[in-house]
């Protein structure tokens, strides 16, 4: 399976915890190449390109309600089509790929596995809003590929925990592509999440984590 982690180039610290991404995936068994980010000065134009427009915000889309994420908007746009360009390569492809955000580390091996949609593979705790209750929902139900945990009983779109490392099919990523086209670009772990997107699932033994020392974004 193709790994890639998503690297600022330029910015010291994102090529540095990039690296020990890179180094714990080699000790992990699997080999995990670099992605060059959208930034967010590129952002506008790559959407542009692309015939896509920043929607998150703007309006609700089947229902779900949007949110503040805080931090800067262009960064989040950049970071959006950093995943969605590595979507493009997934459907491409043909072939399963590993995404990661610079901040995953690997904690245990990297094997294999059978998954339908597109599976997280990380530790939620520390990752997202109650990560550390998420945490132990997988902790609790043991080991094996499980469907995602509801972690939002509301409109609030429910995604994958900050999409910092999850695996996805080819399939998958065309419809995100096409979804992406349908209601506009939003942050991926928005767009990722179980009301929009059939079959989400989760792994246990985690097998990354965020080792985040500062945002990007």
């Amino acid at each position: 399976m193709q790994a890639y982690v998503i690297t600022l180039r330029g910015n010291e610290y994102s090529e540095r915890v990039a690296a020990r991404c890179i180094g714990s995936g080699c000790d992990s068994g699997i080999q995990v190449k670099y992605f060059n980010a959208v930034t967010a000065d590129e952002a506008a134009k790559v959407m542009e390109n692309r015939g896509l427009k920043w929607t998150w915000g703007e309006y609700t889309a089947r229902g779900l309600k949007h949110h503040s994420y805080g931090g800067n908007d262009a960064a989040r746009m950049g970071c959006a089509m950093s995943h969605y360009a590595l979507w493009e390569k997934c459907a491409w492809s043909g072939e399963p790929l590993l995404i990661l955000e610079h901040d995953a580390v690997f904690i245990n091996p990297f094997v294999a596995f059978e998954f339908d949609s597109a599976c997280m593979i990380n530790d939620p705790a520390g990752a997202t809003p109650r990560g550390d209750f998420w945490h132990e929902k997988m902790v609790k139900r043991g080991d094996g590929v499980w469907p995602k945990t509801r972690i939002f009983t509301s409109n609030r779109p429910d995604g994958l925990a900050g999409g910092s490392a999850y695996v996805l099919q080819p399939h998958t990523a065309l419809y995100l592509m096409e979804l992406t086209r349908e209601i506009g670009v939003w942050p991926n772990d928005a767009l990722l999440c179980r009301q929009l997107v059939d079959g989400l699932q989760e792994h246990y033994p985690f097998i990354t984590e965020v080792q985040a020392e500062q945002s990007t974004i």
